[in-house]
């Protein structure tokens, strides 16, 4: 930024046209540079630009010419399509976990209600079982049979 703040007043005349810009050669042909001259020309290479019309054809066989970066309303309102239709999907989706949720709910409140009649029908079983040892049906809850009316396993003599 220095070469450029002390080349101002010929970088600016340069610009407009008025200074005659000539590379400076070694003696031997070679473009000459010195990182601290005093010279335009030693310290800045003047590039000519020749050629300003371009050939789009030979531009396309390497690269694409066409504004990738903009979006069409068509890809704006195929994208808010889009949108709309995930948006929905995730309604559904969310509509089937509160019923899977619902169901869940059922089925453990009937589990419930299944091992509650369970109990109550072990503790019916006992129950009879220890009347019927009382009566001397039986010595033992293994002397009767496991349905109901829990009646003896042994033969009446």
């Amino acid at each position: 930024m220095a070469d450029i703040n002390k080349f101002g007043n010929d970088i600016q005349t340069f610009r407009n046209g008025l200074l005659n810009y000539t590379h400076s050669f070694n003696s031997v042909d070679n473009l000459f540079f010195k990182s601290n001259s005093s010279k335009l020309n030693q310290q800045f290479l003047k590039v000519d630009i020749k050629n300003l019309e371009y050939d789009n054809k030979k531009i396309l066989k390497f690269f694409p010419i066409e504004f990738e970066e903009f979006v069409t309303r068509e890809q704006t309102d195929s994208s808010n399509t889009t949108l709309a239709a995930q948006n929905e999907k995730i309604t559904d989706l969310e509509n089937q976990v509160v019923d899977l949720q619902t169901q869940l709910e059922v089925a453990n409140q009937s589990t419930a209600e299944k091992d509650a009649k369970n109990a109550e029908k072990l503790a019916i079983k006992d129950v009879i079982i220890e009347l019927r040892i009382l009566n001397g049906e039986g010595k033992s809850a293994t002397d009767f049979s496991e349905d109901f009316p829990y009646v003896s396993l042994e033969t009446p003599e």
